[in-house]
């Protein structure tokens, strides 16, 4: 696929990784994109993306009207390209993936909310869904527009466009600022970082130190609960985060080597 010319939703995952000098020789024309047609995991997903849109529509009720949705814009004379995996009924768009069992819906965010949030920027959308297969299993969350989010995003591609501007080549070591999603909604809910909240981290520790003592934990664990407000889908801090999941339940997880 020629990449050349413009940026594109998939280009923001190489960019958030740092990955510049190898996108800029591709948007330069000095390589060609790397060739996927023999990459396994990525036939995989593609070859599932319409089971996953159809197994979409039919666990949420909608329905997809339009497959592959195309949208060009050129911002500050950057051109910029957008596709879609669908459109819904009521508008939203959605975006399919397909990875393996080991990870879950928030490493999906975390590598692709780039690429989302560019896509509902590009096609001026408020909401995008992403549908994603882990392994054999299937799980959906719906991500809103975030303006304040986009904005870093902007600033992002603002800088790398111009080393392909100026023909410049960026540093191979490029250092990036992770983008701190946390305050988007994601099915309606924020996460809160409680790091420097003394109560909470306080309480956060004594309960993993007590785990042995049941009564005592217990009590702990009602009062780490308690803490994670009706508009939040996670709180968490160094050592554990407490996560809601669809039906409202709120569970502890504890952070590897706090214990």
């Amino acid at each position: 696929m020629n990449r050349k010319g413009f940026i594109g939703g998939s280009d923001l995952y190489k960019l958030q990784r740092g990955d510049w000098h190898d996108l800029w020789e591709i948007k330069t024309g000095r390589k060609e994109s790397e060739d996927l047609s023999d990459l396994f995991q990525v036939q995989l997903g593609t070859q599932t993306e319409m089971f996953n849109l159809q197994w979409f529509e039919k666990k949420t009720g909608h329905i997809i009207e339009q497959l592959q949705a195309e949208y060009e814009m050129n911002w500050q004379g950057i051109p910029c390209k957008g596709q879609l995996d669908g459109i819904l009924d009521n508008g939203d768009g959605i975006e399919c993936k397909h990875t393996n069992s080991r990870k879950e819906m928030r490493d999906m965010l975390d590598a692709y909310m780039g690429q989302v949030q560019f896509y509902m920027w590009v096609s001026n959308r408020h909401r995008m869904h992403m549908s994603v297969i882990f392994g054999n299993q299937w799980d959906t969350c719906l991500v809103k527009r975030d303006e304040i989010l986009m904005t870093k995003y902007k600033e992002m591609i603002a800088e790398f466009w111009e080393y392909v501007r100026s023909d410049t080549p960026p540093p191979k070591d490029k250092s990036v600022k992770k983008v701190d999603w946390n305050h988007v909604e994601i099915d309606g809910l924020v996460a809160r970082d409680a790091s420097k909240e003394n109560y909470f981290v306080d309480t956060a520790q004594e309960y993993i130190h007590t785990l042995e003592t049941a009564k005592k934990n217990e009590s702990l664990k009602k009062e780490l609960r308690s803490m994670i407000n009706d508009n939040e889908r996670e709180v968490f801090c160094d050592e554990l985060s407490i996560r809601r999941d669809k039906r409202g339940a709120c569970r502890i997880n504890i952070n590897k080597g706090a214990a």
